[in-house]
């Protein structure tokens, strides 16, 4: 849960961007669910639209047995 803490401490920073990149802003229920790697190849898959990448994200925390939450949001740029 994002402020539980009286004092909450915010990571910031930038970043380039180009065109096609593909930023996802997700919960820990989906990093502590599957590795870098897998989230790396899903994400890496420009036949798929970000609707279904993030279905078979879903799919695969899911498969894992889901022991948190899951959001995310996913856009190409």
């Amino acid at each position: 849960a994002v402020g539980v803490d009286q004092e909450l401490e915010v990571a910031i920073g930038a970043f380039p961007v180009r065109e096609n990149d593909r930023l996802l802003l997700c919960s820990d229920g989906l990093t502590s669910s599957l590795s870098e790697e897998i989230i790396v190849e899903a994400l890496s898959d420009y036949r798929r639209s970000e609707k279904e990448i993030i279905r078979r994200l879903f799919d695969l925390v899911y498969e894992a047995g889901a022991k948190d939450n899951v959001t995310a949001i996913l856009a190409t740029l």
